[in-house]
Protein backbone atom coordinates (compact mmCIF):
# COMPACT_ATOMS: atom_id res chain seq x y z
CA UNK A 1 0.00 0.00 0.00
CA UNK A 2 2.84 2.63 0.76
CA UNK A 3 4.61 1.37 -2.68
CA UNK A 4 1.17 2.18 -4.52
CA UNK A 5 1.30 5.36 -2.49
CA UNK A 6 4.70 6.55 -3.23
CA UNK A 7 4.30 5.54 -7.45
CA UNK A 8 1.15 7.29 -7.64
CA UNK A 9 2.65 10.74 -5.78
CA UNK A 10 5.61 10.27 -7.94
CA UNK A 11 3.36 9.78 -11.18
CA UNK A 12 1.22 13.51 -9.91
CA UNK A 13 4.40 15.14 -9.53
CA UNK A 14 5.89 14.69 -12.73
CA UNK A 15 2.49 15.00 -14.56
CA UNK A 16 2.29 18.05 -12.54
CA UNK A 17 5.80 19.32 -13.66
CA UNK A 18 5.47 18.34 -17.01
CA UNK A 19 1.96 19.38 -17.72
CA UNK A 20 2.35 22.90 -16.34
CA UNK A 21 5.50 23.74 -18.06
CA UNK A 22 4.20 23.14 -21.13
CA UNK A 23 0.57 25.16 -19.98
CA UNK A 24 3.23 27.94 -18.74
CA UNK A 25 4.71 28.33 -22.31
CA UNK A 26 1.70 28.29 -24.25
CA UNK A 27 0.35 31.41 -21.65
CA UNK A 28 3.38 33.02 -21.97
CA UNK A 29 2.82 33.02 -26.21
CA UNK A 30 -0.19 35.06 -25.19
CA UNK A 31 0.85 37.26 -22.53
CA UNK A 32 4.07 38.36 -24.15
CA UNK A 33 2.50 39.78 -27.35
CA UNK A 34 -0.24 41.54 -25.30
CA UNK A 35 2.60 43.33 -23.27
CA UNK A 36 4.70 44.53 -26.43
CA UNK A 37 1.43 45.61 -27.78
CA UNK A 38 0.32 47.62 -24.39
CA UNK A 39 -2.58 45.54 -23.68
CA UNK A 40 -3.25 44.86 -19.58
CA UNK A 41 -2.83 41.28 -18.24
CA UNK A 42 -5.27 41.32 -15.26
CA UNK A 43 -4.26 37.49 -14.41
CA UNK A 44 -1.75 34.91 -15.44
CA UNK A 45 -2.95 31.52 -14.26
CA UNK A 46 -1.21 28.14 -13.82
CA UNK A 47 -4.21 26.02 -13.32
CA UNK A 48 -8.04 26.57 -12.85
CA UNK A 49 -10.05 26.80 -9.10
CA UNK A 50 -8.72 28.68 -6.39
CA UNK A 51 -5.17 30.65 -5.71
CA UNK A 52 -2.75 28.65 -4.42
CA UNK A 53 -0.08 31.10 -4.27
CA UNK A 54 0.88 33.89 -6.45
CA UNK A 55 2.02 37.55 -6.60
CA UNK A 56 0.80 40.74 -8.71
CA UNK A 57 3.56 42.61 -10.68
CA UNK A 58 4.41 46.11 -10.88
CA UNK A 59 2.08 46.34 -14.16
CA UNK A 60 -0.90 45.06 -11.93
CA UNK A 61 -0.62 41.18 -13.41
CA UNK A 62 -1.44 38.84 -10.73
CA UNK A 63 0.53 35.46 -11.37
CA UNK A 64 -0.82 32.64 -9.45
CA UNK A 65 -0.76 28.71 -9.04
CA UNK A 66 -4.38 27.53 -8.39
CA UNK A 67 -5.27 24.08 -7.53
CA UNK A 68 -6.67 22.03 -10.69
CA UNK A 69 -3.49 21.48 -12.69
CA UNK A 70 -4.69 20.72 -15.81
CA UNK A 71 -4.54 23.63 -17.67
CA UNK A 72 -4.10 27.67 -17.05
CA UNK A 73 -5.20 31.01 -18.59
CA UNK A 74 -4.49 34.22 -19.12
CA UNK A 75 -7.31 36.85 -18.84
CA UNK A 76 -6.81 40.36 -20.20
CA UNK A 77 -8.31 43.52 -18.92
CA UNK A 78 -11.89 44.02 -20.06
CA UNK A 79 -12.62 40.25 -20.63
CA UNK A 80 -16.08 39.10 -18.68
CA UNK A 81 -14.32 36.05 -18.21
CA UNK A 82 -10.77 33.75 -19.02
CA UNK A 83 -11.97 32.41 -21.88
CA UNK A 84 -12.00 36.28 -23.89
CA UNK A 85 -16.10 35.03 -24.87
CA UNK A 86 -17.75 38.59 -23.86
CA UNK A 87 -16.61 42.23 -22.73
CA UNK A 88 -17.31 44.54 -20.10
CA UNK A 89 -19.07 47.26 -21.45
CA UNK A 90 -18.86 49.83 -18.57
CA UNK A 91 -15.18 50.32 -18.95
CA UNK A 92 -14.25 53.70 -20.18
CA UNK A 93 -13.30 54.96 -23.66
CA UNK A 94 -9.75 55.68 -21.70
CA UNK A 95 -9.80 52.18 -20.94
CA UNK A 96 -11.01 50.55 -23.98
CA UNK A 97 -6.90 50.82 -25.07
CA UNK A 98 -5.95 48.75 -22.66
CA UNK A 99 -8.33 45.78 -23.39
CA UNK A 100 -7.69 43.22 -26.09
CA UNK A 101 -11.32 43.15 -27.34
CA UNK A 102 -10.79 46.69 -28.35
CA UNK A 103 -7.55 46.52 -30.07
CA UNK A 104 -6.93 46.32 -33.68
CA UNK A 105 -7.69 42.65 -35.12
CA UNK A 106 -4.06 42.06 -36.27
CA UNK A 107 -2.81 42.66 -32.87
CA UNK A 108 -5.73 40.73 -31.49
CA UNK A 109 -5.00 37.93 -34.50
CA UNK A 110 -1.39 37.67 -32.91
CA UNK A 111 -2.00 37.31 -29.25
CA UNK A 112 -4.27 34.20 -29.62
CA UNK A 113 -1.65 32.80 -32.38
CA UNK A 114 1.16 33.77 -30.00
CA UNK A 115 -0.01 30.27 -27.10
CA UNK A 116 -0.30 27.87 -29.98
CA UNK A 117 3.01 29.07 -31.61
CA UNK A 118 4.92 28.81 -28.35
CA UNK A 119 3.62 25.08 -27.85
CA UNK A 120 5.85 24.33 -31.56
CA UNK A 121 8.76 26.42 -30.55
CA UNK A 122 9.34 24.75 -27.44
CA UNK A 123 8.26 21.41 -29.11
CA UNK A 124 11.14 22.29 -31.55
CA UNK A 125 13.55 22.98 -28.84
CA UNK A 126 12.44 19.92 -26.73
CA UNK A 127 12.96 17.32 -29.79
CA UNK A 128 16.29 19.18 -30.32
CA UNK A 129 17.87 18.37 -27.02
CA UNK A 130 16.43 15.06 -27.12
CA UNK A 131 18.54 14.12 -30.53
CA UNK A 132 21.27 16.19 -29.52
CA UNK A 133 21.76 17.88 -26.42
CA UNK A 134 20.59 15.76 -23.39
CA UNK A 135 24.06 13.83 -21.95
CA UNK A 136 26.19 12.93 -24.39
CA UNK A 137 24.17 13.17 -28.20
CA UNK A 138 22.94 10.52 -30.03
CA UNK A 139 22.28 7.86 -27.38
CA UNK A 140 23.74 4.37 -28.13
CA UNK A 141 21.06 1.42 -29.35
CA UNK A 142 23.18 -0.81 -26.46
CA UNK A 143 20.26 -1.71 -23.73
CA UNK A 144 21.59 -0.97 -20.48
CA UNK A 145 17.95 -1.54 -18.90
CA UNK A 146 14.29 -1.67 -19.69
CA UNK A 147 11.00 -0.15 -18.23
CA UNK A 148 8.20 -1.59 -16.26
CA UNK A 149 6.64 -4.62 -18.27
CA UNK A 150 8.84 -4.11 -21.22
CA UNK A 151 7.95 -5.86 -24.38
CA UNK A 152 11.50 -5.90 -25.37
CA UNK A 153 12.27 -7.73 -22.21
CA UNK A 154 9.34 -10.36 -22.10
CA UNK A 155 10.19 -11.11 -25.81
CA UNK A 156 13.71 -11.82 -24.65
CA UNK A 157 16.09 -9.06 -25.32
CA UNK A 158 19.09 -8.61 -22.51
CA UNK A 159 20.94 -5.78 -21.16
CA UNK A 160 23.98 -5.40 -23.29
CA UNK A 161 22.03 -6.30 -26.46
CA UNK A 162 22.46 -3.73 -29.60
CA UNK A 163 19.46 -3.03 -31.48
CA UNK A 164 20.31 -3.20 -35.24
CA UNK A 165 17.06 -2.89 -36.87
CA UNK A 166 13.59 -2.35 -36.45
CA UNK A 167 11.03 -3.75 -39.26
CA UNK A 168 14.16 -3.97 -41.37
CA UNK A 169 14.70 -0.35 -40.53
CA UNK A 170 18.50 -0.32 -39.82
CA UNK A 171 18.76 1.98 -36.42
CA UNK A 172 22.47 3.49 -35.48
CA UNK A 173 21.35 5.46 -32.16
CA UNK A 174 18.60 5.70 -30.03
CA UNK A 175 17.09 8.51 -31.48
CA UNK A 176 16.89 6.54 -34.96
CA UNK A 177 14.91 4.09 -33.08
CA UNK A 178 12.44 6.89 -31.77
CA UNK A 179 12.18 7.68 -35.09
CA UNK A 180 11.70 4.37 -36.36
CA UNK A 181 8.98 3.22 -33.56
CA UNK A 182 7.01 6.85 -34.02
CA UNK A 183 6.21 5.84 -37.50
CA UNK A 184 5.49 2.25 -36.87
CA UNK A 185 1.00 1.71 -37.53
CA UNK A 186 1.24 -1.58 -35.95
CA UNK A 187 2.94 -2.57 -32.73
CA UNK A 188 4.07 -5.93 -34.24
CA UNK A 189 8.02 -5.43 -34.19
CA UNK A 190 10.49 -7.27 -35.87
CA UNK A 191 13.92 -6.89 -33.92
CA UNK A 192 17.29 -7.39 -35.14
CA UNK A 193 19.81 -7.49 -32.41
CA UNK A 194 23.86 -8.16 -32.00
CA UNK A 195 24.95 -10.03 -29.25
CA UNK A 196 28.38 -10.98 -28.31
CA UNK A 197 29.12 -10.80 -32.35
CA UNK A 198 25.86 -12.90 -33.19
CA UNK A 199 22.50 -11.83 -34.97
CA UNK A 200 19.23 -12.79 -33.29
CA UNK A 201 15.54 -11.95 -34.30
CA UNK A 202 12.46 -11.23 -31.74
CA UNK A 203 8.75 -10.60 -32.84
CA UNK A 204 7.24 -8.94 -30.29
CA UNK A 205 4.14 -6.28 -29.41
CA UNK A 206 5.34 -2.65 -28.81
CA UNK A 207 3.35 -1.06 -25.58
CA UNK A 208 1.50 1.97 -26.24
CA UNK A 209 2.34 5.56 -25.21
CA UNK A 210 -1.38 8.02 -25.75
CA UNK A 211 -1.04 11.43 -25.78
CA UNK A 212 -3.91 13.49 -26.36
CA UNK A 213 -5.36 12.34 -30.48
CA UNK A 214 -2.87 10.39 -31.17
CA UNK A 215 -0.21 7.43 -30.02
CA UNK A 216 2.75 5.67 -30.57
CA UNK A 217 4.90 2.73 -29.80
CA UNK A 218 7.61 2.07 -27.53
CA UNK A 219 10.02 -1.27 -26.91
CA UNK A 220 10.62 -0.31 -23.33
CA UNK A 221 14.13 0.16 -23.40
CA UNK A 222 16.94 2.55 -22.00
CA UNK A 223 20.55 2.57 -23.92
CA UNK A 224 23.67 4.00 -23.06
CA UNK A 225 25.78 6.92 -24.98
CA UNK A 226 27.01 7.29 -28.13
CA UNK A 227 28.27 8.99 -30.89
CA UNK A 228 26.50 12.74 -31.47
CA UNK A 229 24.66 13.80 -34.28
CA UNK A 230 25.41 16.58 -36.79
CA UNK A 231 23.90 19.13 -35.87
CA UNK A 232 22.48 20.75 -38.86
CA UNK A 233 20.39 17.17 -38.98
CA UNK A 234 19.50 17.81 -35.47
CA UNK A 235 17.61 21.16 -36.20
CA UNK A 236 15.87 19.79 -39.52
CA UNK A 237 14.68 17.14 -37.91
CA UNK A 238 13.73 19.07 -34.86
CA UNK A 239 12.10 21.60 -37.28
CA UNK A 240 10.23 19.55 -39.19
CA UNK A 241 9.06 16.52 -36.48
CA UNK A 242 5.97 18.83 -34.71
CA UNK A 243 4.50 19.56 -37.74
CA UNK A 244 4.82 15.46 -38.91
CA UNK A 245 2.85 14.65 -36.18
CA UNK A 246 0.22 17.45 -36.26
CA UNK A 247 -0.50 15.57 -39.70
CA UNK A 248 -0.55 12.90 -38.46
CA UNK A 249 -2.77 13.58 -35.69
CA UNK A 250 -5.00 15.48 -38.28
CA UNK A 251 -5.30 12.11 -40.30
CA UNK A 252 -6.20 10.28 -36.29
CA UNK A 253 -8.72 12.96 -36.58
CA UNK A 254 -10.31 12.23 -39.63
CA UNK A 255 -10.41 8.69 -38.95
CA UNK A 256 -12.22 8.90 -35.30
CA UNK A 257 -14.85 11.40 -37.51
CA UNK A 258 -15.42 8.85 -40.43
CA UNK A 259 -14.80 5.63 -38.97
CA UNK A 260 -16.35 6.90 -35.08
CA UNK A 261 -13.29 5.23 -34.00
CA UNK A 262 -11.81 6.40 -30.45
CA UNK A 263 -9.02 4.01 -29.53
CA UNK A 264 -6.51 6.90 -29.91
CA UNK A 265 -8.29 9.58 -27.52
CA UNK A 266 -6.85 9.89 -24.36
CA UNK A 267 -7.14 12.04 -21.52
CA UNK A 268 -5.25 13.83 -18.11
CA UNK A 269 -5.22 10.23 -16.83
CA UNK A 270 -3.67 8.76 -20.28
CA UNK A 271 -0.96 11.02 -20.39
CA UNK A 272 -0.43 10.84 -16.81
CA UNK A 273 0.65 7.05 -17.60
CA UNK A 274 2.35 8.14 -20.72
CA UNK A 275 5.00 10.42 -18.36
CA UNK A 276 5.35 7.69 -15.77
CA UNK A 277 6.39 4.95 -18.13
CA UNK A 278 8.87 7.67 -20.28
CA UNK A 279 10.44 8.79 -16.88
CA UNK A 280 11.30 4.70 -16.04
CA UNK A 281 13.11 5.15 -19.13
CA UNK A 282 14.98 8.23 -18.51
CA UNK A 283 15.46 12.03 -18.95
CA UNK A 284 15.71 11.74 -22.58
CA UNK A 285 12.22 9.92 -23.29
CA UNK A 286 11.06 12.41 -20.78
CA UNK A 287 11.68 15.40 -22.76
CA UNK A 288 11.29 13.41 -26.39
CA UNK A 289 7.30 12.79 -24.31
CA UNK A 290 7.18 16.36 -23.46
CA UNK A 291 7.78 17.77 -26.95
CA UNK A 292 4.92 15.49 -28.08
CA UNK A 293 2.59 16.75 -25.84
CA UNK A 294 3.13 20.44 -26.30
CA UNK A 295 2.78 19.24 -30.16
CA UNK A 296 -0.21 18.10 -28.72
CA UNK A 297 -1.74 21.22 -27.17
CA UNK A 298 -0.53 23.58 -29.86
CA UNK A 299 -2.32 21.84 -32.35
CA UNK A 300 -5.69 21.05 -30.26
CA UNK A 301 -5.59 24.91 -29.52
CA UNK A 302 -5.60 25.78 -33.38
CA UNK A 303 -8.55 23.62 -34.01
CA UNK A 304 -11.49 26.08 -35.24
CA UNK A 305 -13.58 25.25 -31.68
CA UNK A 306 -15.01 28.43 -29.77
CA UNK A 307 -13.19 28.55 -26.34
CA UNK A 308 -10.01 27.88 -27.92
CA UNK A 309 -7.38 29.77 -29.26
CA UNK A 310 -8.46 28.08 -32.56
CA UNK A 311 -12.09 29.68 -32.21
CA UNK A 312 -11.39 32.81 -31.88
CA UNK A 313 -8.69 33.07 -34.68
CA UNK A 314 -12.09 31.99 -36.73
CA UNK A 315 -13.89 34.89 -36.10
CA UNK A 316 -11.12 36.75 -36.39
CA UNK A 317 -10.75 35.64 -39.86
CA UNK A 318 -14.54 35.78 -40.86
CA UNK A 319 -14.47 39.60 -39.65
CA UNK A 320 -11.50 40.20 -41.66
CA UNK A 321 -13.66 39.21 -44.86
CA UNK A 322 -16.70 40.75 -43.51
CA UNK A 323 -15.35 43.86 -42.56
CA UNK A 324 -16.89 43.42 -39.26
CA UNK A 325 -17.28 41.49 -36.13
CA UNK A 326 -19.29 38.70 -36.00
CA UNK A 327 -22.66 39.26 -33.62
CA UNK A 328 -22.07 39.05 -29.93
CA UNK A 329 -25.22 37.17 -29.96
CA UNK A 330 -23.53 34.30 -32.37
CA UNK A 331 -20.30 34.80 -30.86
CA UNK A 332 -21.81 34.15 -27.11
CA UNK A 333 -24.12 30.73 -28.55
CA UNK A 334 -20.86 29.56 -29.93
CA UNK A 335 -18.60 30.00 -26.92
CA UNK A 336 -21.24 28.17 -24.68
CA UNK A 337 -21.34 25.07 -27.45
CA UNK A 338 -17.71 25.10 -27.61
CA UNK A 339 -17.31 24.89 -24.06
CA UNK A 340 -20.48 21.94 -23.73
CA UNK A 341 -18.71 20.49 -26.28
CA UNK A 342 -15.00 20.63 -24.49
CA UNK A 343 -16.88 19.49 -21.45
CA UNK A 344 -18.27 16.23 -23.34
CA UNK A 345 -15.04 15.45 -24.61
CA UNK A 346 -13.07 15.91 -21.10
CA UNK A 347 -15.64 13.63 -18.91
CA UNK A 348 -15.35 11.27 -22.22
CA UNK A 349 -12.04 10.80 -22.20
CA UNK A 350 -11.53 10.49 -18.44
CA UNK A 351 -14.40 7.17 -18.18
CA UNK A 352 -12.01 5.86 -21.50
CA UNK A 353 -8.83 6.44 -19.43
CA UNK A 354 -10.59 5.21 -15.94
CA UNK A 355 -12.17 2.36 -17.44
CA UNK A 356 -10.48 1.22 -20.52
CA UNK A 357 -6.81 0.29 -21.39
Amino acid sequence: MQFFAADFLTTLLLFVVVLSFIVFIHELGHFLPARYYGIKVDTFSIGFGKEIFGWTDSKGTRWKFSWVPLGGYVKFFGDADASSSSVDKTISEKEKKLSLYYRPLKERIIVSFGGPAANYLLAMILFFSAFFLVGQPGMSTKIESFSEESPAKSAGLVVGDEIRSINDHEVKTFADILNVMGDLKTPEVNVKISRNGTEHYYMLLANTLKIGESERFILGVKTGNGPSFQIWSSVSKSVMYPFQISYSTLLALKNMIVKTNMEGLGGPIAIAKGIKSAAEMGLMVVIFYAALISTSLGFFNLLPIPTLDGGHLLFYFIEAIRGKPVSEKIQEWAFMIGFGTLMVLFLFVTYKDVFFK
